[in-house]
């Protein structure tokens, strides 16, 4: 059994895969559940060498027993970027196998991100070989309040960060390889995925009554997402003092 510290779950997966001693490793979460048959999809794609990525779709056990199908926004034939823009929170940790050899070539899970580390390792893997889905939806998660994948403002802030600090400034030197054209639709998406987290981000600094604080945070969020209704009915809001709430999902 491998015991250190808690320094948060990006730093437990880096620990995992650099003990890890197969060429893949696949994760389940501890409230989490796989099909009987999982690795068996998964596992002849593993002989494409230009694979990095194999994830399969996702069913949301919630706590009233119902069962929600998690999206899948991209088609399983699409190329790798298409993956992991604009939706890389389609792609559940406990759903994917990797291959270890790709994982350390981007760097290993980042320790520093106590959520999105998941993400950020997509983005960085889609770069580096192929990533393929399985659409067949072979892993339940729990979804409870508790859970990681639960809002709140650090997994805004996270998100903050993975766009504007890891994603968007490395994205055309990750996918060079990629359609300049595309890549600036790319680009594009990113940033109004970023200012969607940035307005979310900013109801928190108006609950904790910093408006100056929220009102440049919106101010920054609609000028990246000048279409989202959302984040102007926000800002409108914070303008007239009115009260604004964070939304209690959809941190992913």
């Amino acid at each position: 059994m491998i015991r250190q510290p808690n320094r948060g779950i990006g730093a437990a997966r880096k620990r995992l895969v650099e003990e890890a001693k197969s060429d893949w490793i696949a994760f389940c979460d501890h409230d989490d559940w796989w099909e009987p048959n999982k690795l068996e999809r998964q596992i002849p794609f593993c002989a494409d060498s230009t694979v990095s990525l194999v994830y399969t779709g996702v069913w949301h056990e919630e706590e009233n027993g119902a069962r929600i199908p998690a999206p899948l926004h991209a088609n399983s034939g699409s190329e790798s970027i298409d993956h992991v823009v604009p939706h890389p929170e389609d792609i559940w940790t406990s759903s994917t196998l990797l291959r270890r050899e790709a994982v350390l070539a981007a760097g290993n899970f980042n320790p520093s991100y106590r959520s999105g580390e998941d993400m950020l390792m997509w983005f960085q893997l889609g770069a580096i070989g192929k990533i393929v889905q399985v659409p067949d939806r072979l892993v339940h998660m729990l979804r409870l309040p508790v859970s990681t994948s639960s809002a709140d403002r650090k997994q805004f802030e996270f998100s903050v960060s993975l766009y504007e600090i890891e994603v968007l400034p490395r994205l055309d030197k990750w996918y060079a390889h990629v359609d300049q054209a595309k890549r600036d639709r790319c680009r594009k998406l990113l940033q109004a995925k970023l200012g969607y987290a940035m307005s979310i981000l900013a109801t928190y600094y108006d609950q904790e009554g910093d408006r100056a604080g929220a009102r440049r945070l919106y101010r920054r969020a609609v000028k990246l997402a000048p279409r989202s209704k959302g984040a102007w009915y926000r800002f409108g809001r914070s303008l007239l003092g009115a009260p604004v709430q964070p939304p209690t999902t959809g941190a992913r």
